[in-house]
């Protein structure tokens, strides 16, 4: 398995995209990390952060489907998660031509705090996502 990591320049900070590939050579697992500030750039700097795991692949070799299994922002109310998961979106941008199914497990732990929950369903709806008990799920076209 290998690692790789990757910078994206944005207009408000830059995305920090780290790979890792499996045996075959195929991107399995994912972490996308915002630094809304340019200048300040240690591990510890991010405010969002998301990562998933490319869960399958179609003979053609696009993938075919998506778990994320953990997205969250240290700041809140200042636009980081709407930023990282755009961002989520952007990297299959040019890459498919097959629909790709996104899932994600629903956290425990946000179920706990009403506040955070509702800022978590916010931010899947507005993208687009749907609920089913405890997961969301949303089919990029």
């Amino acid at each position: 398995m290998n690692s790789f990591g990757n910078r994206k320049e944005l207009d408000h900070g830059f995305l920090q995209i780290d790979e890792s590939t499996d045996y075959a050579g195929r991107v399995q697992n994912v972490t996308l990390w915002y630094y809304p500030n340019r200048s300040r750039q240690g591990l510890s700097d991010w405010q969002s952060q998301i990562s998933f795991e490319i869960q399958s692949y179609f003979e053609n070799g696009k993938i075919q489907e998506v778990k994320i299994w953990d997205f969250l922002s240290k700041t809140v109310d200042k636009g980081y998660g709407t930023i990282v998961l755009q961002e989520f979106f952007n990297y299959f941008s040019g890459k498919q031509t097959e629909p790709i199914l996104v899932v994600g497990e629903l956290s425990e732990i946000d179920e706990r705090d009403e506040v955070n929950q509702q800022r978590r369903n916010h931010i899947y709806q507005k993208f687009g996502f749907e609920f089913s008990n405890r997961w969301v799920k949303k089919v990029i076209e």
